[in-house]
Protein backbone atom coordinates (compact mmCIF):
# COMPACT_ATOMS: atom_id res chain seq x y z
CA UNK A 1 0.00 0.00 0.00
CA UNK A 2 3.25 2.63 -0.03
CA UNK A 3 3.21 2.89 -3.50
CA UNK A 4 -0.58 4.81 -2.84
CA UNK A 5 0.58 6.80 -0.49
CA UNK A 6 3.32 8.07 -2.82
CA UNK A 7 1.16 8.06 -5.60
CA UNK A 8 -0.88 10.72 -3.46
CA UNK A 9 2.42 12.55 -2.18
CA UNK A 10 3.01 13.11 -6.22
CA UNK A 11 -0.15 14.77 -7.13
CA UNK A 12 -0.07 17.11 -4.35
CA UNK A 13 3.08 18.30 -4.61
CA UNK A 14 2.87 18.47 -8.39
CA UNK A 15 -0.42 20.28 -7.82
CA UNK A 16 1.26 23.41 -5.65
CA UNK A 17 4.43 23.26 -8.17
CA UNK A 18 2.99 25.88 -9.95
CA UNK A 19 1.41 27.50 -7.32
CA UNK A 20 4.87 28.27 -5.57
CA UNK A 21 6.88 28.30 -8.79
CA UNK A 22 4.79 31.60 -9.50
CA UNK A 23 4.92 32.64 -5.94
CA UNK A 24 8.74 32.44 -6.04
CA UNK A 25 9.26 34.05 -9.46
CA UNK A 26 6.88 37.08 -8.56
CA UNK A 27 8.53 37.38 -4.81
CA UNK A 28 11.76 37.90 -6.85
CA UNK A 29 10.22 41.66 -7.85
CA UNK A 30 11.81 41.18 -11.16
CA UNK A 31 9.31 41.65 -14.03
CA UNK A 32 11.66 40.59 -16.78
CA UNK A 33 14.46 38.16 -14.96
CA UNK A 34 12.28 37.24 -12.06
CA UNK A 35 11.00 33.87 -14.12
CA UNK A 36 14.69 32.82 -14.81
CA UNK A 37 15.92 33.09 -11.20
CA UNK A 38 12.97 31.70 -9.82
CA UNK A 39 14.47 28.68 -12.48
CA UNK A 40 17.76 28.79 -11.11
CA UNK A 41 17.05 28.20 -7.51
CA UNK A 42 14.69 24.96 -8.37
CA UNK A 43 17.43 23.59 -10.48
CA UNK A 44 19.47 24.37 -6.94
CA UNK A 45 16.85 22.77 -5.02
CA UNK A 46 16.79 19.61 -7.30
CA UNK A 47 20.17 19.17 -7.06
CA UNK A 48 20.30 19.77 -3.00
CA UNK A 49 17.52 17.08 -3.02
CA UNK A 50 18.33 14.51 -5.48
CA UNK A 51 22.09 13.92 -4.44
CA UNK A 52 21.65 13.57 -0.87
CA UNK A 53 18.29 11.80 -1.40
CA UNK A 54 19.76 9.32 -4.19
CA UNK A 55 22.79 8.45 -1.63
CA UNK A 56 20.62 8.11 1.39
CA UNK A 57 17.85 6.00 -0.38
CA UNK A 58 20.82 3.38 -2.05
CA UNK A 59 22.19 3.06 1.37
CA UNK A 60 19.17 2.65 3.69
CA UNK A 61 16.97 0.93 1.82
CA UNK A 62 18.75 -1.32 -1.06
CA UNK A 63 22.23 -2.86 -1.27
CA UNK A 64 24.81 -0.46 -2.08
CA UNK A 65 25.73 -1.19 -5.56
CA UNK A 66 27.04 1.93 -7.12
CA UNK A 67 27.73 0.59 -10.77
CA UNK A 68 26.36 2.61 -13.29
CA UNK A 69 25.28 0.84 -16.55
CA UNK A 70 25.53 3.55 -19.88
CA UNK A 71 21.64 2.71 -20.64
CA UNK A 72 20.38 3.62 -17.22
CA UNK A 73 22.22 6.57 -17.04
CA UNK A 74 21.27 7.79 -21.03
CA UNK A 75 18.03 7.21 -19.87
CA UNK A 76 17.86 9.01 -16.71
CA UNK A 77 19.23 12.20 -17.91
CA UNK A 78 16.60 12.67 -20.54
CA UNK A 79 13.93 12.12 -18.08
CA UNK A 80 15.79 14.71 -15.73
CA UNK A 81 16.04 16.99 -19.24
CA UNK A 82 12.66 16.49 -19.80
CA UNK A 83 11.67 17.52 -16.36
CA UNK A 84 13.50 20.50 -16.51
CA UNK A 85 12.09 21.56 -20.00
CA UNK A 86 8.25 21.29 -18.20
CA UNK A 87 9.41 23.48 -15.21
CA UNK A 88 11.02 25.92 -17.68
CA UNK A 89 7.21 25.75 -19.64
CA UNK A 90 5.67 26.01 -16.06
CA UNK A 91 7.65 28.99 -16.09
CA UNK A 92 7.22 30.74 -19.55
CA UNK A 93 3.33 29.97 -19.59
CA UNK A 94 3.12 32.41 -16.36
CA UNK A 95 4.76 35.20 -17.99
CA UNK A 96 3.16 38.56 -18.02
CA UNK A 97 0.67 39.22 -20.95
CA UNK A 98 2.23 41.28 -23.73
CA UNK A 99 0.16 44.38 -24.41
CA UNK A 100 0.39 46.09 -27.48
CA UNK A 101 1.73 49.94 -27.77
CA UNK A 102 0.26 52.49 -29.76
CA UNK A 103 2.39 54.84 -31.54
CA UNK A 104 0.19 57.54 -32.25
CA UNK A 105 -3.64 58.45 -31.62
CA UNK A 106 -5.02 57.95 -34.98
CA UNK A 107 -4.09 54.48 -34.94
CA UNK A 108 -5.35 53.67 -31.44
CA UNK A 109 -8.71 51.16 -31.81
CA UNK A 110 -10.89 53.59 -29.89
CA UNK A 111 -10.54 55.64 -33.05
CA UNK A 112 -11.50 53.49 -35.60
CA UNK A 113 -15.18 53.08 -36.78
Amino acid sequence: MNWLAFSLMTVVSWGVYGIFLHTGQMGMKDTVNGRYKAFLFVGLQYFLTAVPGSIGGAGVFEERDWTYPKGGMLWSLVAGIAGAVGAFCVLLAFAPKVRRQWSCQSCSPARRL
